[in-house]
């Protein structure tokens, strides 16, 4: 019986150890959580000033806060789960981040240095309540961007897409176009319908770029080094707050 039990744990969890997957998901999972709520504070208490009376913006807060390390947590749970399937790193390995970290920050501030000359600092002049001025949230935005989108995009999606295609090449392709079309629901909060066709489609081809970029790195370096990438890119945000806004 236990031996059967094993069996079943093992497939379920592609192989990995089931306590490990729980404890690095739940803890990737509270990071990603905890990193987003000074900005899903900003995004919730600006929406709610709009939304007229009735709207109780601490227990809204409250229910995005809870979805999102729900959502965290399962996406990190089938991401290390089933990387070792698909002969992905995963995690990845603390000695390669700590031989190429360098290389990853230089590719995150190329991202993120085309990425403001070409649509950040023209959109915040088009809608600057787009960018959060307040100091707590801009130096959140990183760490949430890293974490969040990291653990959802390529942790898990990636993973799942390279083995539904059973190519990781596939996989990353798919996600990097998928991954505009998801977002771009979020622009008209944001502001992004006041702006012209020309800085939509730069910010829909940055953003292909972009997951094309970190889906390569995720599938050759792993997750660790994705969060590396992304943080960097992440502080184009706070160079709009401070050269722009």
């Amino acid at each position: 019986m236990k031996e059967l039990r094993e069996k079943i744990s093992g497939s379920l969890t592609g192989g990995a150890a089931p306590g490990t997957v729980l404890r690095r998901s739940l803890l990737l999972g509270g990071a990603a959580t905890l990193s987003s709520f000074p900005y899903l504070h900003f995004l919730v208490f600006s929406a709610s000033r709009t939304a007229g009376p009735g709207t109780d913006p601490w227990a809204l807060l409250a229910g995005q806060s809870f979805l999102l390390l729900l959502i965290c947590v399962l996406s990190a749970m089938v991401g290390l789960a089933f990387a070792s399937r698909r002969g992905l790193p995963g995690l990845g390995k603390p000695e390669t981040l700590r031989e190429e970290w360098k290389g990853l920050a230089l590719i995150g501030a190329v991202l993120g240095a085309v990425s403001f000359i070409l649509f950040d600092q023209w959109f915040a002049r088009v809608s600057p309540s787009a960018y959060p001025q307040s100091p707590a949230v801009l130096l959140s935005i990183p760490f949430k961007t890293s974490l969040t989108e990291e653990i959802i995009l390529r942790l898990c999606m990636v993973t799942v897409a390279a083995g539904l295609f059973r190519r990781n090449w596939a996989g990353v392709l798919v996600i990097a176009l998928l991954a505009p079309l998801l977002a771009f629901k979020s622009f008209r909060f944001l502001g992004l319908e006041q702006v012209s066709a020309a800085l939509i489609a730069v910010q829909l081809l940055l953003s292909l770029l972009s997951n094309l970029v970190l889906g390569v790195v995720f599938v050759s370096r792993g997750l660790l080094s994705c969060l590396v990438v992304k943080f960097v890119f992440g502080l184009k945000y706070l160079a709009v707050a401070w050269l722009v806004l």
